[in-house]
């Protein structure tokens, strides 16, 4: 859990912990975005520190999702069919369901 001075933090970090202030009152909660607003605002009440997630590294090809087995992929189908079958009616949700479809059993990355 990295702490940053507040003068360093960025609008689109993530709190891994609480921001607190002097008296220990919780300001933000652990996993808040912080945006300009809030930055100034916990400058304000006199927070020096916050401790931020780290980022996460970008996923190598190495953490590709496993191949499913046909008895895995024939469950998320008819989970899919099941939830667009109420609005098989609406062509928006039709073409939504067939861009899903291919990702979703894994013909697709």
């Amino acid at each position: 859990m990295p702490q940053m001075p507040i003068g360093e933090v960025q609008p689109g970090m993530v709190l891994e912990e609480p921001a607190v202030d002097s008296l220990g009152r919780v300001l933000l909660e652990a996993g808040e975005t912080l945006t300009e607003r809030y930055i100034s605002k916990l400058q304000a009440f006199g927070v020096g520190w916050l401790s931020i997630k780290p980022d996460e590294p970008p996923p190598s090809e190495g953490d590709a999702l496993p191949k499913m087995s046909a008895k895995e992929q024939k469950e998320i189908l008819k989970t899919l069919e099941t939830k667009f079958a109420y609005v098989a009616d609406d062509v928006r949700m039709k073409t939504l369901y067939e861009v899903v479809r291919p990702y979703l059993i894994g013909e697709k990355e």
